[in-house]
């Protein structure tokens, strides 16, 4: 029986020891980036991008909505992983109405858009040069198949338009 509640006891005490916290330096590491899958089966037929190239890895929006013109407009802020050498990055464009282009510090960056698919949209290409945080500033267009414009007659209160999208590409 004494054996019994010693070795009770030890495990007691044991699940009760306080971890030690991490050092404040651990606890600050910046997150991970997902890794780019690189097998013949991890290729994304419904996309233009070259994520083995250059591909996102934050994106910052910071949008204004206009229920007149039934359009979402502002700045899309994009961190960039390139791999050595790469010069420009590919994003899928539907219909948007870019106004500009630029790096972080303001250098405007040439891009190009190009033939339109109707399933796909179509691919843009930034040259980013050594830029690895670009800002695009855009509009969508007014019919974006991806959001639905309410009128206020439409909606419960009668008195507010509403806006809803869903989750589709733009």
């Amino acid at each position: 029986m004494l054996r019994m509640f010693a070795a009770a006891s030890t495990l007691l005490l044991a699940a009760c020891q306080v971890e030690t916290p991490a050092p404040k330096a651990e606890r600050a590491a910046a997150p991970a980036i997902a890794p780019i899958l690189d097998s013949p089966d991890a290729v994304d037929v419904h996309s233009y991008a070259k994520p083995l190239e250059a591909r996102v890895t934050h994106l910052a929006l910071d949008l204004g909505v206009n229920f007149d013109t039934k359009r979402i407009g502002g700045t899309a802020t994009l961190d960039i992983a390139a791999k050595p050498g790469a010069t420009s990055i590919i994003l899928d464009d539907k219909g948007l109405e870019i106004e500009k282009i630029a790096a972080a510090d303001g250098t405007p960056l040439p891009y190009k858009v190009g033939a339109v698919d109707e399933n796909l949209g179509a691919p843009l290409e930034i040259a980013i040069g050594a830029a690895r945080k670009i800002v695009i500033t855009y509009k969508s267009a007014p019919d974006a198949g991806a959001l639905q414009w309410l009128t206020p007659a439409q909606t419960a209160g009668k008195k507010q338009p509403y806006l809803f999208s869903q989750g589709q590409a733009i």
